[in-house]
């Protein structure tokens, strides 16, 4: 089996340069951003000391945003913060996940990245933690949309959504949001109401996945192209318009080969 997943347009170059990265297409840096090896919100967990997992929970949909306890270092001090991480897939390490593939039942539980209701009533619980704890509050922004099944939208996940937008913005301590692949629809902006977005280089901000824009503009789905370019959704046009705050720089090349 092959160690590294690779889209077609990946196969043209051996490198990730600038000009490179700068060629694609504005459908093909959506698909990088959403790269199956780009690091997910529990890689970034190295990043933080004295991690505690809170509110753990087996019910559907509950590993899709996780939610920790850590402390984070910014110069000589050790900052309280609550992490809420949406987490898009069981992993980043391609050789794993061609074995998960294998357990139908597995591969069920992690919805294809989607939150549901119960993954943003964790987010809730979460800020109100961090509001009695005194916590900072630290997003990990990473989802293909919220589940829209019947089931969830029985469930109230427009209600969840609107929740977590409220206890964000009633929040009564510092909020950060990185946004660090893809961001899409009402499942990412139920997340980035913070004091301040952040998005990696490579990651996209975007309403509409390019093939649902391409289905309403073209009744097709065979202009996501031309779609994502009429939606500016990559980071940079997300700085530009001033819907994020900064850009984190993957100043290596794409996060999912330089880590």
């Amino acid at each position: 089996m092959p160690s590294h997943f690779y889209f077609p347009f990946e196969k043209d170059f051996d490198h990730y340069s600038p000009k490179v990265l700068d060629g694609l297409s504005e459908y093909e840096k959506y698909q990088l951003s959403f790269h199956p090896e780009r690091p997910k919100y529990l890689d970034y967990l190295t990043i933080f000391s004295s991690l505690e997992e809170c509110l753990h929970s087996k019910e559907f949909g509950a590993c899709l945003i996780q939610t920790h306890r850590a402390l984070f270092k910014i110069d000589d001090e050790n900052i309280p913060v609550m992490l809420i991480g949406q987490q898009s897939g069981p992993t980043s390490d391609y050789n794993t996940f061609q074995e998960i593939v294998t357990d139908p039942e597995l591969i069920k539980s992690w919805n294809d990245g989607m939150p549901t209701p119960i993954s943003y009533e964790k987010a809730i619980k979460a800020v109100k933690i961090a509001n009695d704890e005194k916590r900072m509050i630290i997003i990990f922004v990473d989802t293909p949309g919220a589940d829209p099944t019947e089931e969830s939208e029985a469930g109230g996940i427009a209600w969840r959504i609107g929740g977590t937008i409220k206890a964000l913005v009633e929040a009564e301590v510092p909020t950060i949001s990185v946004i660090i692949n893809r961001g899409c629809s009402g499942g990412a902006i139920a997340l980035t109401g913070t004091d301040i977005t952040l998005a990696m280089e490579n990651s996209t901000y975007l309403v509409i996945t390019p093939e649902a824009c391409s289905s309403i503009l073209y009744h097709d789905r065979h202009h996501a192209n031309e779609a994502a370019e009429a939606s500016q959704i990559t980071s940079k046009e997300g700085l530009k318009h001033g819907i994020v705050d900064e850009l984190v720089e993957e100043p290596n090349g794409p996060a999912h080969r330089f880590p």
